[in-house]
């Protein structure tokens, strides 16, 4: 009888032993304090550096957002060839990017809810001379709505804004002085 006794209560103990650390385990998964999230799931935040992220262009290279960041403005584009707004912002953007090209600019657009074969197709009719990738899900992770958005990017890596809806050319403009900051010594003149 002992025996048995003994062994309930063993059984027990092992039973509340293996939920506590079940319940610590569940604490440090869930709790955001302990939870570690990618970067790449943070949405930009003006002021801050953008988020880092990989994407595999058209041509099918794998590339990452680091490559260009710190080093020269950028425009990240959510577009799609499906979506008017987006089909509207193209020339502006094109021709805002050959304007500035010679000052750096990079420009990585990523074609949401779109396929490669449509994207191809529309850019023999409106040329996108920078680099094109099809978003993985970047988009709804960083919790965009809609499309076209624009994330600008200063040469420092920070971001300086983030722009929902189709863009002029004089809107385009309004970010050159963030984008392009006139060198220190030219100021001093």
């Amino acid at each position: 009888m002992r025996t048995h006794h003994n062994f309930r209560r063993s059984l027990m103990k092992k039973l509340v032993c293996y939920t506590l650390v079940l319940f610590a385990l569940f604490i440090l998964v869930a709790h955001p304090a302990f939870s570690q999230d990618d970067e790449e799931d943070k949405a930009p935040s003006v002021g801050k550096p953008l988020p880092k992220f990989t994407f595999t262009t058209i041509d099918g290279k794998e590339d990452k957002v680091e490559n260009y960041l710190g080093k020269k403005p950028l425009i990240v584009n959510f577009w799609g060839s499906w979506c008017p707004p987006c089909r509207k912002e193209v020339p502006e953007l094109r021709t805002f990017f050959n304007n500035h090209k010679k000052d750096g600019l990079t420009i990585v657009s990523l074609a949401v809810n779109d396929n490669i074969r449509d994207m191809k197709a529309f850019m023999k009719k409106e040329p996108m001379p920078w680099i094109h990738a099809l978003d993985d899900g970047l988009f709804r992770k960083w919790g965009y709505r809609g499309v076209p958005t624009n994330v600008f990017v200063g040469k420092d890596g920070n971001v300086i804004s983030v722009k929902v809806g189709s863009l002029t050319l004089e809107e385009l403009k309004e970010f050159e002085d963030e984008l392009f900051p006139k060198e220190e010594a030219k100021k001093a003149e």
